[in-house]
């Protein structure tokens, strides 16, 4: 009876050597697949972590940046508190 895999004599399916080689060649291409996809993960990974920190830092900086502009602005009067308080004199009399 012949093998149902090659038609070769002498050996069935099971003892097949040519089924074991294509089962082996099958098995090491997903492993190689696997490898492959796992040095993906590991390349991205150390991108998106570098984008992350780059987001950290720039959103740091942009409270840093709102931070300064709210001490600058009561730090010195505006123009509209300079109004007010000349109008205030002016209505109160005092010379």
């Amino acid at each position: 009876m012949p093998c149902s895999h090659c038609q070769g004599i002498g050996h069935n399916k099971r003892t097949c050597p040519e089924f074991k080689k294509t089962i082996l060649q099958k098995q090491d291409d997903k492993n190689n697949k696997n490898k492959n996809k796992d040095q993906i993960k590991t390349n991205i990974l150390p991108i998106t972590k570098i984008i992350q920190q780059q987001n950290t830092e720039y959103e740091e900086g942009l409270k840093q940046d709102l931070q300064k502009q709210k001490e600058a602005q009561l730090a010195e009067p505006s123009i509209e508190d300079l109004r007010k308080l000349r109008l205030q004199f002016y209505q109160k009399g005092i010379r």
